[in-house]
């Protein structure tokens, strides 16, 4: 249960650029730092509309569009019917990407963009990989190895299977969570909107042997190795995309 006075919401109505909040948006701040401080998991409740109502001195339509704004950046679900209401829901990179994607299609930035931009990342965060020689994510650099040898290049749906889970998996490596959030924020708004091979199934089995050799340097803990491979294997991406596709590669970034 929220134990804060009705009136502690007041303090949340401040400026911004000169711009006052609304009493829904200080709602959705102030419940959004109820669930950080109180640990909340997946699945656990929030209160229901009629008790927030009491507790914040609100009317009903600040709840449920305070609700609304943590609903459709992934922070809660809303279920209907007896025994619904708000339910924490755990935030994916993907759920960060649909809201940034808001503010790149603003500023027009591109597909091609966000490609450079992993360009730039991915290299560093593969070197860390290797550096940090966790011996969890080294069991999983060798199974993932170990299945990308085994699948039929020819396949769309398993070869874009394993190669998406290897940058995934460069991804979630990095020490730093913000990092690691951006890598793979970055990776699903690309993902989401390319959902295809870039490569034709003749030239798979290169990647798959790039994807080897970098998955070899980390293993064996040579990170300016693995560093140097992975700047060379996204330089062949971005320009593959850039010269083959340019249509995608120009693509502005659309909310969705």
């Amino acid at each position: 249960m929220l134990d804060d006075p009705p009136n502690r919401l007041d303090v949340r109505l401040r400026t911004f650029r000169n711009r006052i909040l609304k009493a829904s948006e200080a709602l959705a701040h102030e419940l959004l730092t109820d669930i950080v401080d109180r640990k909340l998991s997946v699945g656990d409740r929030l209160p229901q509309e009629n008790e927030m109502i009491a507790r914040y001195g609100v009317a009903r339509s600040t709840v449920r569009e305070a609700l609304r704004i943590l609903e459709i950046n992934g922070l809660i679900a809303i279920r209907s019917g007896p025994g619904g209401g708000p339910t924490v829901c755990n935030a994916t990179p993907a759920d960060f990407g649909r809201m940034a994607s808001f503010f790149l299609q603003a500023e027009q930035i591109t597909l091609g963009d966000i490609l450079e931009a992993r360009h730039m990342l991915e290299p560093m965060l593969v070197r860390n990989a290797a550096d940090k020689k966790d011996p969890l994510f080294l069991a999983r650099v060798a199974d993932l190895k170990h299945r990308s040898n085994e699948i039929d290049v020819e396949n769309d749906e398993d070869y874009v299977s394993v190669t998406r889970e290897f940058h995934e998996l460069v991804g979630s490596i990095a020490t730093n969570r913000l990092l690691t959030l951006l890598s793979l924020c970055l990776m699903a708004m690309f993902t989401l909107r390319v959902n295809r091979s870039i490569f034709p199934p003749e030239e798979r089995a290169s990647v798959i042997s790039e994807h080897d050799l970098i998955m070899e340097h980390i293993l064996a803990g040579r990170g300016a190795d693995a560093e140097s491979e992975m700047f060379k294997h996204m330089d062949r991406f971005v320009q593959r995309v850039k010269e083959q596709q340019p249509d995608v590669f120009r693509q502005i970034v659309s909310w969705r």
